[in-house]
């Protein structure tokens, strides 16, 4: 039994060594911009948002860490934020865009503020589900606060109804996806 033991003990101790070899990214990365965000891959590449210069337009980049090399992988960027990936594009939260970054870097928009069903204030994150519906977190006025949403995005195109504001003020419950009826659980 106690050989049993001894020899568990090293198997675990061997495999996470190995792991802790095998793993290539440093572990911590200096020297970043004003960094917002992080994704990675499954393959283990890194991907960070620098924001640069708050408010500066076209300061911000996408940094890539992949086989422990760090490389600017788009750049001209206003105030990138929230990082997704689909399908081998990355999608970035831009201001008041979504830009998307193709394989060779090259930085195109996705959707620009009129595009969205009301105007975005300051888009901060964005995530896809399973079924490749993408959610946008818009942070609203961020000097006054108030007016934040998130925005779902179907492959397709929007699906969204604002209702009216109840008794004068906004609740959760005003904003409903997919045109459901008011009361409805989304």
């Amino acid at each position: 039994m106690r050989i049993a033991r001894h020899l568990f003990a090293a198997f675990v101790l061997a495999g996470a060594t190995s792991t802790a070899a095998a793993d290539p990214a440093p572990a911590t990365v200096i020297d970043l911009r004003m960094p917002e965000s992080v994704l990675v891959l499954r393959d283990g590449t890194i991907f960070v948002s620098e924001i640069g210069e708050f408010g500066k337009d076209g300061d911000g980049a996408i940094v890539r860490i992949k086989d422990g090399q760090r490389s600017v992988y788009a750049k001209g960027l206003n105030d990138p934020k929230g990082l997704a990936e689909r399908n081998g594009i990355l999608y970035v939260a831009d201001k008041d865009h979504v830009m998307m970054v193709l394989v060779d870097g090259t930085v195109k928009p996705f959707l620009k503020p009129e595009q969205f069903p009301k105007k975005p204030q300051f888009l901060n994150d964005l995530a896809f589900d399973m079924n490749t519906i993408m959610y946008i977190s818009d942070s609203g006025d961020i000097q006054k606060g108030g007016g934040g949403a998130i925005f779902r995005r179907y492959p397709e195109g929007w699906r969204w109804r604002h209702l009216p504001r109840h008794a004068g003020r906004a609740r959760a419950s005003d904003r409903r996806f997919d045109n459901q009826p008011a009361g409805a659980e989304p």
